[in-house]
């Protein structure tokens, strides 16, 4: 199977369809995307015709953010796990989506986390 990553940076709005087109060219089994709201989360899916899983990660203006899981095959399990908890309006706050992606007898887990790019060791 193969997977794609994308930081969409959804806050500041998302092409939808330009999105899709491209994802759809590159024709991933599993797509993991960080910094994208619910809404276009659920918009993207339909686009694509693949199930989903969306995350909250922080709120952010004007929507909250967070991180999905899509495919066109099946999502057997998901969980988020919090890494580092911090106030939930905080875009410090780190989460992870842990899937479990399901294609006949094929089974593929997989681990959405969005990171700091930042040295937030000293905190």
């Amino acid at each position: 199977m193969t997977v794609a990553t994308w930081n969409l940076q959804g806050s500041a709005g998302v092409d939808i369809v330009g999105v899709a087109g491209v994802i759809r060219q590159a024709a991933p089994d599993v797509v993991l995307i960080q910094e994208i709201g619910r809404q276009q989360t659920r918009l993207l899916a339909s686009n694509l015709g693949m199930t989903r899983r969306w995350a909250f990660k922080h709120l952010a203006w004007p929507q909250p953010e967070g991180l999905a899981v899509l495919t066109p095959h099946r999502i057997v399990a998901s969980e988020r796990l919090v890494l580092r908890r911090e106030w939930w309006w905080n875009w410090r706050r780190r989460i992870a989506v842990i899937a479990e992606i399901g294609r006949g007898e094929e089974r593929l887990d997989v681990i959405n986390v969005h990171l700091s790019a930042h040295d937030d060791s000293a905190r």
